[in-house]
């Protein structure tokens, strides 16, 4: 679990710098590199929901793992369709991309952030504890 943390947090990094370095190269703007690479980590704490619901499902039942790409799907038809299709905001909120600001528009809010956080490491503890009651003998 904590090589998958670290993945997201350096993948998620490495595409706010590239975010960033495109956007300076575009406009000129060098400090917009560092302001682009600190506002996409913020989307570190969604990405681990995801991914604890992933280890959850295969720490408990494997073959039902593959519904984690539900959740995925979802979370992307929700943020690039949800406003076309008129979903209900109870909609949007069940994706936890719903719950961010959306930084460096706005400014960024520790407490949907850590939450979100912390539920991702509570799923990727409790597919943990599934997985090592397995017998796996």
């Amino acid at each position: 679990l904590a090589i998958t943390v670290a993945g997201v947090l350096l993948v998620v990094l490495v595409s706010g710098l590239g975010l960033g370095v495109g956007y300076a190269l575009v406009t000129g703007d060098g400090a917009a590199i560092a302001r682009f690479t600190t506002a996409n980590l913020g989307y570190a704490a969604p990405v681990l929901v995801l991914v604890g619901l992933s280890v959850a499902l295969y720490g408990w039942r494997p073959r039902l793992a593959m519904l984690a790409w539900i959740g995925l799907a979802f979370c992307v038809v929700v943020m690039f369709f949800g406003q076309l299709l008129r979903f209900p905001q109870w909609v949007k909120a069940i994706s936890p991309f719903d719950h961010l600001a959306l930084v460096p528009a706005e400014s960024f809010r520790w407490p949907p952030f850590l939450l979100l956080l912390a539920v991702g490491l509570a799923l990727g503890a409790v597919g943990l504890v599934g997985f090592r009651r397995r017998d796996l003998a």
